[in-house]
């Protein structure tokens, strides 16, 4: 996420969490902070934060869908 910080965070690395400025263009692109699952949180502003929660709420329902559906035979692709 380098490419998109606006400023670097203050902090010594004692701290279990840092702020950071992101300067994002377009507010799908802070999906992509869904990569680091619950190792970031994001602040505001609060039409952002919704959409994050919206997309991590969409993946968490794809997720227990496919929990509840019976097992399926073995891939032989290996696939995920």
């Amino acid at each position: 996420m380098a490419p998109y910080l606006a400023e670097l965070p203050e902090d010594d690395g004692e701290n279990a969490w840092v702020t950071a400025r992101l300067s994002l263009g377009v507010v799908g692109e802070a999906r992509q902070l869904l990569q680091f699952s619950d190792r970031v949180e994001m602040l505001s502003p609060p039409e952002v934060r919704e959409e994050v929660a919206r997309a991590a709420a969409s993946v968490t329902d794809l997720y227990q869908r496919v929990g509840r559906r019976p097992e399926e035979k073995s891939r032989s692709d290996g696939g995920l």
